[in-house]
């Protein structure tokens, strides 16, 4: 590409480096915009130039309708700053544009500055070339220094129009760097230019010798310590971290980039090699400025770009995986080739390795920023993996004494003792904990803990000593050895009925719906033929399934069959058996999923009394009075289900101890209970409890720690002079929440917590781009009507008419009305806060009647001694008081009151 320049009107345009003029004057304008009219200009002879050619030019493959386009050349004109718009270039409706002005075509020839150490810097008094950095055909870069003292510089001279395109874009990276917080510790400033004098030059701050020079004055990596190794590291990764968040990508990261400056007791750590790449706003791939060298291939050069000449995310962050690498394996010219495992003896190192310098792209799943934040807590990560050691040596060494007592059994006592044991762990009391914890305790930890146990079990059972087996078990060869050992003992039909059952629930858990259904159906037939419709075994095989539909996410089958096995069992069984209770427990959860709350009371209630009184039943004791007061918080008793949950709280601890994450997940429960009754002090004390416990059990980064975290920060919200802490929970919550790719309700509180706080400081931009994304969270974790959408929709509405948007706040307003008339009694407490807002928009609609008879109404409706309800009643006061005098008559006791509030 040559080094083109064209001008029009008093425009000047240069094509490397993307650069417009106004009598000599740079204006700033959107690359997008900035390469449209580059392609105007390449076809500036031409009388119309149509759409299609400009987005095949400007776009490429990417597909993008003639608006674009159309933006685009607006944005154009904007920068012109011209009141005719169409001056300079015309709109022809239904063909294109064309220029309305004379366009002439001129070229700079390159002028190489040919340079010797010990010269004056062309421009600079008082300052020599001291060394050569680097030189090419576009630009040559010298160390430079101060003739009447110990300063040094790092001066780039253009040679071409190339060179100085790349050094604008050098200049351009760097201020959009320095605009963000710390960029000063990671790169250099920019001290001076000059991209109009007859050398165009760039001055930068010395940033110290590079990184393969500086080991070499150190005697070697393997002399550097460590710590400062992985510091190394860190502070590049937060250095490309910074650049990807100004929209610019490295490309062309290597431990060349990298320069230490000893700083005091410290070793500044800064890069540089940057900004000749720019790019669209989201993209995470881009293409080089106009002339940019081509990358030569080499070890940091990602596989897939090997032969490219664009820069990728993925790219960047292969380069920090190899660097990682060199580091900890003391060698800058090794790359991470087959077998490099072998080099890194830490499994934490090697994890973060793997997962920034994997071959395949798709599979680089750390961040710079989650690289730069995890080594800087290598020691705390090292320690927890220890732990995590330990205790799976601990599970390694109980499974094996597990399996040398099932070896020491005949077969036939062996399999009946295994169908007994596993018919504890998952048949009708089994089934009911896993969909308890999956419902209620942390889905995610229950159904990996329940698997992994599981499928260890079944291991034992169906494949210990098994001199035949060859490769890994899968949930595969599992329901074939299963169904296997079940056929040889079809001779025995109640014994084959319970294997069946038995793989049934087994495979439930595992996942596998396909097999669970087949062998269940087996189970089914064969207890129908042997033991008969109305058996107990029958109804132990329906509530099987029921499991099984309850996991496929069919609750109205799921209650059908469980009421199905409930009434065999009262038939069947006498009133005090406790399979009675267990199945009652299984109904009621399903009728807790279809909303029936009156019918689930009854029968959790009814499970509670047979269960109480027997100390080998606690586990389904706690178990039902956890569903319990689940139940009664549905059904706005918040105190009798704070009641039930303590009850299941104190069982729980009697039975895993003080610190057992079940524990936390039953004060988070508490804890959301309190706030509901208006006790912010209680609800932060159990959810900081909660967040102390999940912190031991759990790695950091889990989701269960956010969770908590959010719950304990919109709990700290409502505590005076705590905001601060609230602010911080939630932010480190959102920064874990964020990475996970789907959405969740606590990263959807989170926001609205930030929201809440983000309002209160008046930062309203901020507070409503955050309700906005709750929104959309909230409609995609719930279907269209149901009422729990009325809280972000509120929400959203109180922020637009607090800043007096008005016409932005009634659509959700009225949205929120809506679904609130449809889903929710009169005098819930969001139909009441609904009606609050209703009040404010008829207020402004100077409307005093309706306003006065919808906050009176909200007064009337929201029980005066009810902590829950105090704000929704302040609220109701505030717009009340607003009122013209004749329109405001508080009742007595709101006005005596009102001092307080």
């Amino acid at each position: 590409m040559g080094n083109r320049i064209w001008n029009f009107a008093e425009f000047e345009f240069r094509e490397t480096s993307l650069e417009l003029r106004r009598d000599g004057v740079s204006i700033q304008a959107e690359t997008k915009a900035r390469e449209v009219l580059r392609c105007l200009l390449h076809n500036a002879e031409r009388p119309v130039v149509n759409p299609a050619d400009i987005k095949k030019a400007v776009w490429g493959d990417i597909h993008v309708s003639d608006s674009s386009v159309n933006v685009a050349v607006n944005k154009i004109r904007d920068a012109f700053n011209d009141e005719n718009r169409e001056r300079i270039i015309r709109t022809q409706r239904g063909s294109g544009y064309a220029w309305a002005v004379e366009v002439t075509e001129t070229s700079r020839p390159p002028a190489p500055v040919e340079l010797s150490v010990g010269e004056p810097v062309p421009g600079r008094p008082g300052w020599l070339l001291t060394q050569r950095l680097y030189t090419d055909e576009h630009r040559a870069v010298w160390l430079t220094r101060e003739t009447a003292g110990e300063g040094r510089h790092v001066v780039q001279l253009a040679r071409t129009e190339t060179g100085l395109a790349l050094m604008r874009a050098e200049a351009e990276t760097h201020a959009a760097l320095h605009a963000l917080p710390r960029a000063a510790d990671f790169f250099s400033s920019v001290l001076r230019t000059s991209f109009d004098a007859a050398s165009p030059m760039l001055e930068t701050e010395y940033l110290g010798p590079s990184l393969p020079l500086w080991v070499a004055q150190q005697g070697g990596l393997s002399a550097v310590s460590e710590s400062l190794r992985v510091a190394i590291v860190a502070a590049t990764a937060t250095a490309v971290d910074l650049l990807h968040r100004a929209g610019h990508l490295h490309g062309s990261l290597s431990a060349d980039c990298i320069h230490l400056l000893r700083h005091d007791d410290d070793w500044l750590i800064r890069i540089d090699g940057f900004g000749h790449y720019h790019a669209d706003r989201g993209s995470h791939l881009v293409c080089p400025l106009p002339g940019t060298p081509r990358p030569q291939p080499g070890i940091f050069r990602a596989p897939e770009l090997r032969e490219q000449e664009f820069a990728t995310t993925e790219g960047d962050l292969y380069a920090l995986g190899v660097l990682l690498y060199q580091c900890i394996a003391c060698n800058l010219a090794e790359p991470p080739v087959l077998g490099w495992e072998q080099r890194v003896l830490d499994p934490v190192l090697r994890t973060d390795i793997t997962e920034t310098a994997h071959i395949d792209p798709a599979l680089r799943t750390r961040k710079p920023a989650e690289l730069a934040k995890d080594l800087s807590a290598l020691s705390t990560r090292r320690l927890h993996e220890e732990q995590l050691a330990q205790s799976r040596e601990a599970q390694i060494l109980a499974e094996q004494r597990l399996a040398l007592e099932l070896a020491k059994r005949p077969l036939r006592v062996a399999l009946i003792a295994a169908m007994v044991l596993v018919s504890l762990a998952l048949g009708t009391a089994g089934a009911i904990q896993i969909h308890a914890l999956r419902q209620e305790r942390g889905r995610a930890r229950a159904e990996k803990t329940e698997q992994q146990a599981l499928q260890t079990f079944l291991e034992r059972l169906f494949f210990d000593g098994d001199a035949t087996l060859q490769g890994p078990i899968t949930p595969d060869t599992l329901t074939e050895r299963g169904l296997q050992m079940s056929r040889t003992l079809q001779s025995s039909p109640g014994i084959h009925s319970a294997v069946l059952n038995t793989l049934g629930g087994g495979f439930t858990v595992l996942g596998r719906f396909d097999k669970a259904q087949q062998v269940l159906d087996a189970a089914l037939a064969e207890r129908r033929r042997t033991k008969g419709a109305s058996s107990p075994e029958f109804a132990e095989t329906l509530l099987q399934m029921a499991a099984l539909k309850d996991s496929e996410g069919d609750a109205g089958a799921a209650l059908q069959l469980a009421h199905q096995a409930l009434a065999i069992e009262t038939k069947t069984l006498p009133p005090d058996d406790i399979s009675l209770a267990r199945t009652q427990t299984q109904v009621a959860e399903d009728l807790t999923d279809l909303g029936n709350y009156k019918d689930a009371a009854s029968l959790l209630q009814a499970s509670v009394a047979r269960e109480q009184g027997h100390p080998e039943l606690l586990a389904d004791l706690s178990t039902a009075l956890n569903d319990l007061g689940i139940v009664e918080n549905y059904r706005e008793n918040l105190q009798t289900s704070l009641g039930y949950q303590e009850q299941s709280l104190d069982i729980d601890k009697v039975m895993f101890g003080a610190r057992h994450p079940d524990i936390a997940e039953h004060l988070l429960s508490m804890s959301n209970g309190h706030m509901l009754l208006g006790q912010p002090l209680e609800a932060a004390a159990e959810a900081q409890q909660a967040l102390s416990i999940l912190r031991e059990a759990l790695p950091a980064g889990h989701h269960e720690i956010a969770a908590a975290q959010v719950i304990l920060g919109q709990a700290l919200i409502h505590v005076p002079e705590r905001g601060a802490e609230a602010e911080t929970q939630l932010q480190s919550a959102l920064d874990v929440l964020r990475r996970e790719s789907v959405p969740s309700r606590a990263k959807a509180n989170a926001l609205l917590g930030m929201a809440s706080i983000e309002r209160a400081q008046r930062r309203y931009p901020l507070a409503i781009a955050s309700d906005r994304e709750a929104l959309a969270l909230y409609e995609a974790l719930y279907p269209k009507g149901n009422s729990v959408l009325t809280v972000p929709l509120c929400a959203l509405s109180e922020l637009y008419i607090e800043t007096g948007a008005w016409k932005l706040a009634r659509p959700f307003t009225q949205q929120a009305l809506n679904l609130a008339r449809a889903t929710l009694k009169p005098g819930d407490q969001r139909m009441l806060e609904v009606e609050v807002l209703l009040a404010k928009m008829r207020l402004h609609d100077s409307d005093a009647t309706q306003a006065r008879s919808l906050v009176e109404g909200v007064l009337n409706g929201a029980p005066e001694g009810e902590l829950r309800t105090r704000e929704v009643r302040q609220s109701a006061l505030r717009v009340l008081r607003s009122l013209p005098p004749e329109a405001s008559h508080p009742p007595e006791s709101e006005t005596q009151g009102s001092g307080q509030n």
